[in-house]
């Protein structure tokens, strides 16, 4: 078995399993892993497993992500041990297994990421979420802030749930109107923590990954902060 160990910080990214980002992006992550392992070492993908937890140290302001990989025959054929000495090699062809769809799909498809043994967790593949904790776990990076264009695509549908309020952008920002109250809205990227500094203070704010999944959830947590 090899466990590859990512250090989360609280402060910056949010953690919770329920927002919708960690458990993908952990998910997609060793699901992507054990495919390029595959590939380096010239075997079928599904001759190595793979899985991951979390494990959470409020003291430290950390949260770990574990991706762990071990043979899939129960003596063991050697082949995690071959890619613990490969790491390098490894990352760099996980992240193009989750940069390269040949149909250039919007999470995860038959074409790039799904397959017969991880049909039970289709629901969570998400090539982007696992690439943001890639490029955190390489660089300590999170993802840009998501454009003028990216969040009006994500927030006009909320219109059709709802004739309490009205979002509407004037080219630069968006807004959320009632009938007696106007406020700024944001959507931003869901790894980021809900108490990020890159978040505006007197804005709504809404992470993307609610708008795209859970968009009555979304509905409902706006409007308890109008």
């Amino acid at each position: 078995m090899v466990v590859y160990e990512i250090s989360l910080d609280l402060k910056q990214i949010n953690v919770e399993p329920s927002g919708l980002w960690i458990r993908r992006a952990g998910q997609m992550l060793a699901d992507a892993i054990t495919l390029a392992g595959g590939r380096l070492i010239d075997i079928e993908f599904n001759e190595i497993k793979s899985g991951y937890r979390l494990r959470y140290s409020p003291e430290n302001h950390k949260t770990y992500v574990d991706v762990f990989l071990f043979d899939s025959l129960s003596s063991g054929a050697g082949y995690c041990t071959a890619l613990a000495e490969r790491t390098d090699e490894l990352m760099v062809i996980t992240r193009e297994v989750l940069e390269n769809c040949p149909v250039g799909c919007d999470s995860a498809c038959h074409e790039c990421l799904m397959h017969y043994w991880n049909q039970r967790a289709r629901s969570m593949l998400d090539r982007s979420a696992a690439l943001q904790l890639l490029n955190w776990c390489e660089d300590s990076v999170l993802p840009d802030a998501l454009s003028y264009k990216e969040q009006d695509m994500l927030l006009t549908p909320l219109n059709a749930l709802s004739a309490e309020f009205k979002i509407f952008g004037d080219g630069t920002k968006h807004f959320i109107k009632t009938a007696d109250k106007q406020r700024e809205i944001v959507a931003y990227p869901s790894m980021w923590s809900e108490y990020s500094t890159l978040l505006p203070v007197s804005a709504i704010t809404i992470s993307d990954k609610l708008l795209k999944y859970a968009l009555p959830k979304a509905d409902a947590s706006i409007r308890v902060k109008i």
